[in-house]
């Protein structure tokens, strides 16, 4: 879910993603960076709604019951070795 909500979100703007940023410099001159969100920014909206309403259908399955985590389990399976890095 996290990669398709990147790519919906990184097609909204110019520097979103790699063919945004060659359509963005092809047309630098007639387009500008908040233009770009505005035209592309609707699409976006209409498209968030659907996916999330797809994603919450496809993993419905998931999101059923109470989620049981041992936590001192985890942390023994995957202990922290940098405390500086947190």
């Amino acid at each position: 879910s996290e990669a398709i909500f990147s790519n919906i979100g990184g097609t909204a703007t110019m520097i979103g993603d790699p063919p945004n940023i060659i359509i963005g410099n092809m047309l630098a001159d007639y387009l500008s960076f908040n233009d770009f969100l505005i035209n592309l920014g609707c699409a976006v909206l209409i498209c968030c709604p659907i996916a999330f309403l797809y994603l919450r259908w496809h993993f419905a399955e998931d999101f059923r019951g109470i989620i049981q985590v041992d936590i001192p389990r985890l942390q023994k399976l995957y202990p922290i070795t940098d405390r500086g890095l947190l």
